[in-house]
């Protein structure tokens, strides 16, 4: 079974978040905080964490 640390929601203002699942702090790439995000962008980001 794999556990993935990291999910995507959507903000109120239709841009995505990827976050910690388990602490629900937002993700950090280096200095990028992974808010703001487009759909396009927050997919591949999620899909670059989530990989072993």
């Amino acid at each position: 079974m794999r556990l993935y640390q990291y999910g995507r929601r959507v903000e109120c203002d239709r841009s995505y978040t990827i976050y910690h699942v388990f602490t629900g702090v937002p993700a950090k790439i280096g200095s990028w905080t992974m808010t703001g995000l487009s759909q396009k962008n927050a997919a591949r980001a999620l899909r670059t964490l989530n990989t072993p």
